[in-house]
């Protein structure tokens, strides 16, 4: 059907109706109102133009080009070719003088050169498969380059279909190859059922480049309504950087803005168009932070976890980025395709790395302390205060030196020196302090950290995420017996950060984290001993991070950013539970073995994780 409908169809010069032009135009933007077809972009608006001539006459090929120009056509269709005698002129053998003969109009060259720059000439190839050159009007960019931006030639291929398979064959060429117009050409099943001029519901079967090339047009009719920012050579573009070129060997490439490349051969150009693939991203896809920063989607720029969890992951989730694909396509993607959930750190191997170079009988008498064992025995040292608990606080889990001095007055100082360049400094004072049997801790700490905050980082280009933690430590061990002894403690800070990326600044964080523990030393020899342990890790209970984001393009097609804040709280809480067995083998040997079991693993809601720790710990 191509009546008006929701479109205009508009015959210019009362162009005769014949089966050919009507088959050609139900193909590009014919509508599906009786049930039997539709074309390609059903509601483009149509412009008829019947012209006599091809040069020189009132209506001729040239009034048509300016008409289109006046009234802002996306796409000329043509099928129709130079001829002589009967024989379709070629590009090989003819040069700029048969097109100055055959369109003799002053400054038509200038017209079809300013046409080209705002819209694109689409011709169907000659359907002799035999044809040695291109058809002369088909690949006219080879004498005139400056018209290849707004020009493309489509061959017929015929694509195979399997029913029993439900897939498609190899494309199979049914008229001449691309030739020299290989760098601008590309292909289109032409084997169509398609309206005729018989009467409104007459249709025909027909195959022909002619019922290829409004395949092209009607393609880029909704590739205009799909991406209204991009100009005529950007759709065409699409066209060709998405066309199936897998089906043959590719001789040469074209390389697009942007560095995109797409291969292509003198028969096959292009390749098949594949217009759901023009229409998808093409390339990579990114958007600019509001700083100017280029991000890339699915390449991490944020990299979430640890102490909060998924909370960051789903509330960019719920954010739609304007980005832009290789070829300047716009879409709305998800902030978290910009973003990562990071693993959780396996506290065993934590606790393994940091003891790696300790000294093992220091720690070995640590951990005794810990479980009861010898209190008495080092009632007054300040080392066996300590001993009493954990690493716990801010510089627990940093990699670097940490140099550490002890008073007479049960006070420890530590301070943590970066292990490179970006590592984090830190500085802890702790006081212990006994109250009858029972030993309490007092704890504050500072760290700077230049590259994260509470497991959030940017390891994308430019400055990244910096951040200010202050923590208060507590905790107090009690002794039960001469070997058992239980443990608690619990932290509480606040965190400070600058932003990178699509986040902008951080609300001051609020995070913590506890531990109760229950140990029993000389259970099955003396020396050896068992800690059970509930703990939640480091969590982030307050605070938000603010994002800006490309949210739309303005009038004159600059990006507009919008704001939003996103909590930075879990929605859970990871629960480990687990157990600490050591035991001297010989005096510079002990074997270490660990369970944990993750409940809500991550601070993800449903999440489970078991891990599992054996290891020979040799001094020497």
């Amino acid at each position: 059907e191509l009546s008006e409908g929701d479109r205009s169809v508009t015959d210019v010069n009362g162009a005769a109706i014949d089966d050919h032009g009507t088959a050609v135009a139900s193909i590009a933007a014919g509508s599906d109102d009786f049930g039997l077809m539709e074309g390609v972009a059903p509601n483009a608006n149509l412009r008829l133009f019947g012209w006599s001539s091809i040069g020189g006459g009132s209506t001729s090929w040239e009034d048509s080009v300016q008409d289109a120009a006046a009234n802002g056509v996306i796409a000329h269709n043509n099928s129709w070719a130079l001829s002589s005698g009967g024989n379709r002129l070629g590009i090989a053998s003819n040069g700029l003088s048969l097109f100055n003969l055959a369109f003799p109009e002053v400054g038509f060259l200038t017209d079809l050169t300013e046409f080209t720059a705002d819209s694109v000439v689409v011709f169907a190839a000659d359907n002799d498969e035999t044809r040695a050159d291109s058809s002369y009007m088909a690949a006219l960019p080879v004498l005139l380059p400056e018209l290849e931006r707004g020009w493309l030639k489509v061959i017929n291929l015929f694509v195979p279909y399997n029913p029993g398979a439900d897939s498609f064959g190899v494309p199979v060429r049914l008229s001449a190859a691309c030739l020299e117009a290989a760098r601008w050409c590309l292909g289109a099943d032409g084997s169509t059922y398609s309206a005729n001029a018989t009467v409104d519901t007459g249709y025909s079967i027909g195959t022909g480049a002619s019922y290829a090339a409004p395949q092209v047009s009607g393609a880029l009719a909704l590739l205009a309504e799909a991406f209204p920012t991009l100009g005529s050579e950007e759709l065409r573009n699409r066209l060709l950087a998405s066309a199936d070129n897998s089906f043959f060997a590719q001789t040469d490439e074209l390389v697009f803005e942007g560095g995109y490349r797409h291969g292509y051969n003198d028969e096959f150009g292009h390749g098949l168009m594949d217009l759901r693939a023009a229409l998808l991203p093409i390339g990579t896809l990114s958007t600019l932070s509001a700083d100017g920063t280029s991000l890339v989607a699915g390449e991490a720029s944020l990299v979430a976890g640890g102490a909060s969890g998924d909370a960051l992951i789903r509330g960019l989730s719920d954010i739609t980025v304007l980005s832009t694909d290789s070829l300047r396509g716009d879409y709305s993607v998800r902030a978290s395709s910009f973003a990562a959930l990071s693993t959780t750190a396996n506290p065993l191997l934590l606790d393994a790395a940091r003891t790696a170079h300790a000294d093992l009988l220091g720690e070995r008498t640590a951990e005794r302390v810990r479980s009861g064992t010898g209190a008495e025995s080092h009632q007054g040292s300040s080392q066996a205060l300590f001993a009493r608990f954990g690493e716990t606080g801010l510089l627990a889990d940093q990699g670097g030196a940490q140099l550490r001095m002890f008073t007479e007055d049960n006070a420890r100082i530590s301070v943590l020196l970066p292990q490179h360049d970006d590592g984090a400094v830190g500085l802890e004072a702790a006081y212990a302090t006994q109250i009858g049997n029972n030993t309490l801790k007092f704890g504050l700490s500072t760290m700077h950290d230049p590259d994260a905050v509470l497991g959030i980082r940017s390891p994308g280009p430019g400055d990244g995420i910096s951040s200010t933690s202050a923590e208060l430590d507590l905790a107090l061990s009690i002794p039960l017996d001469q070997r058992s002894a239980f443990g608690v403690s619990g932290q509480y800070g606040i965190a400070s950060a600058t932003g990178a990326g699509l986040i902008t600044d951080f609300d001051q964080i609020g995070f913590s984290s506890f531990e109760a523990s229950y140990g029993y030393s000389d259970i099955f020899r003396t020396g050896d001993n068992l800690r059970l342990v509930v703990q939640r890790p480091v969590k982030i209970v307050a605070g938000s991070a603010n994002v800006e984001f490309a949210s739309a393009r303005t009038s004159s097609n600059e990006l507009a950013y919008s704001t939003q804040t996103i909590g930075l709280k879990p929605s859970s809480n990871q629960i480990d539970i687990g157990f600490d067995f050591r035991s001297p083998i010989f005096e510079s040997t002990e074997l270490h073995v660990g369970v944990r079991h993750s409940i809500n693993s991550g601070h993800v809601a449903g999440e489970q994780s078991t891990s599992a720790l054996l290891r020979l710990h040799w001094a020497f």
